[in-house]
């Protein structure tokens, strides 16, 4: 998938699109540098122990 449709993950409307564009900064297109991963979107995985209190973290990972 790829263009508009692809973005169909992401909870944001139109109408907040349009008062927020300094947001489009922050968004960038994927480009694969090995044949087959140009339409390939990225998939990354997000781990955070926290503290035992629940109040901080006590370390976070991210992968790509």
């Amino acid at each position: 998938m790829e263009g508009y449709a692809a973005g169909g993950c992401l909870p944001y409307a139109k109408a907040v699109a349009a008062r927020q564009p300094w947001l489009r900064l922050y968004l960038h297109d994927w480009v694969g540098l090995r044949p087959g991963l140009s339409r390939t979107v990225p998939h990354i995985k997000s781990y955070c122990r926290c503290s035992p209190d629940g109040l901080r973290i006590a370390w976070f990972l991210l992968t790509r």
